[in-house]
């Protein structure tokens, strides 16, 4: 079953419901805000928007100067979930 933006909105409204002051101003993105970084979306098509910017640039060093490439098991894996939402 695929979670949609409205189901995890609604579950994370009733999570934060039962914590207290301190652990929801301990938990915010607040480097994020304070440079203008995206952190909620409100239609699933902006979800690419994180996909394509928190890697930005780094991938060629993972893969050629830290060696990271996935192998054929995890790519296999990647390819499942990427098309998972289609």
């Amino acid at each position: 079953m695929r979670l949609s933006l409205e189901k995890y909105k609604a579950l994370e409204r009733e999570g934060k419901k039962h914590l207290p002051n301190r652990f929801l101003e301990a938990f915010q993105p607040e480097v994020f805000n304070k440079v203008g970084f995206p952190t909620q979306i409100d239609d699933e098509s902006e979800v690419v928007r994180f996909l394509d910017t928190m890697h930005d640039g780094r991938l060629k060093h993972y893969y050629v100067n830290l060696a990271m490439a996935p192998d054929a098991k995890e790519f296999e894996a990647i390819q499942k979930l990427s098309k998972a939402g289609d």
